[in-house]
């Protein structure tokens, strides 16, 4: 048999989250409360989304504790000596993220990538967040550049009966001529 107050205890920790609670829990206060493997648990709420939201947030949280930057003797270094350290860890995390998803797929190493990508990157600068937490803009940029290889490639095809070129030399070459003659048309009429 189980008490009231037992049921709500476990249920309490079943309570599913989302990237956005990881990046906030990573990023803000609560980071100091936490041990290493819920650091890690966090990570692995979303493994692909976390890493880009830490990267894409972790700007916006200002060190509100006093920390050490490992082999600098500097004791209490600036936040600008914290955010590059942050940078150079999510830096460094994308070689362990290229021997996962390469061609050896050693997903062995996913518990490293969690803890360059977004723990370490988290230490240095958690503490105080300002504004929202951002959904990571690097979507829209891969959105867009998928748009525009498929608009390019449109172009080639419907341009290839008189111009036989790829689309790389209809970027490079013809685009740019093209757009400056049709915008100088269309400013005239």
């Amino acid at each position: 048999s189980m008490s009231y107050d037992q049921s709500k205890a476990i249920s309490a920790k079943d309570i599913e989250q989302g990237p956005f609670d990881a990046t906030h829990q990573l990023l803000g206060g609560q980071y100091a409360r936490m041990s290493i493997s819920e650091r890690i648990d966090a990570y692995f709420i979303d493994s692909s989304l976390v890493p880009l939201m830490i990267q894409e947030n972790y700007l916006r949280s200002k060190a509100a504790s006093q920390r050490s930057l490992p082999g600098r003797s500097k004791k209490s270094p600036s936040l600008i000596d914290l955010a590059a350290a942050a940078a150079d860890a999510i830096s460094q995390s994308e070689r362990v993220d290229s021997l996962i998803h390469g061609s050896n797929q050693e997903w062995s190493l996913a518990p490293l990538h969690g803890f360059m990508s977004s723990v370490l990157p988290s230490y240095f600068v958690y503490g105080q967040l300002s504004g929202q937490i951002q959904f990571p803009a690097w979507f829209g940029q891969y959105s867009k550049r998928g748009k525009n290889e498929r608009l390019l490639r449109e172009l080639s095809h419907h341009t290839f009966d008189r111009l036989h070129a790829s689309p790389q030399d209809i970027s490079l070459y013809y685009a740019p001529r093209m757009t400056a003659r049709i915008l100088t048309d269309m400013q005239k009429n």
